[in-house]
């Protein structure tokens, strides 16, 4: 299955919530030019799209999502976001501790250990300690299994076409901060 045109070129829009919701749905396209698109949105300047470029990478357990899964399990990175309350840090923090560990990156097993050991919320911490129960560390089909309850959402931007919204609502879920 190969990527359409039109969500390669809604991945490089003006508006940063199509941006963010066709990285999220490029994700869904094994292959090179899915890949390449997802590559060059871990740079995009907007935290939510590099947050699902890096997090539909892990699910290829891509080493290339590595940095940005660390920025997202830095806490005092997380807390100079202006606008983003504990909620939503902690959100963002269960959702790089499923990715990050199915991504191949020592960086990221030493970070990982850390939050499992000091961060101040039970959720992360036993996101963490879940992935070590009984020496085995969760597939990427089951990532969703490893995290507790309500933790998922989905907000598409208005200004996404309806027929987009559509496909990317079937999707397994989205990184998001705002309904953009």
């Amino acid at each position: 299955m190969r990527p359409r045109a039109g969500a390669r070129e809604l991945a490089h829009s003006e508006d940063a919530g199509v941006r963010k919701t066709a990285v999220h749905a490029l994700g869904s396209f094994p292959g090179e030019e899915s890949r390449t698109t997802l590559v060059r949105a871990l740079g995009d300047p907007i935290g939510d799209v590099r947050w699902n470029a890096a997090v539909a990478l892990a699910r290829r357990r891509d080493p290339a999502a590595a940095p940005v899964l660390l920025e997202m399990l830095d806490r005092a990175h997380l807390g100079a976001i202006s606008g983003m309350t504990e909620e939503q840090r902690v959100d963002a923090l269960l959702q790089a501790v499923a990715a990050a560990a199915v991504v191949p990156d020592a960086r990221l097993r030493a970070s990982l250990e850390s939050l499992r050991d000091r961060d101040a919320s039970l959720k992360v911490r036993e996101a963490r300690a879940q992935l070590s129960k009984d020496g085995r560390r969760c597939g990427h089909r089951r990532l969703i299994g490893c995290l507790p309850a309500g933790i998922l959402s989905l907000r598409l931007p208005r200004s996404l076409p309806p027929r987009f919204r559509r496909g990317a609502a079937g999707s397994a879920r989205i990184v998001t901060r705002s309904a953009a």
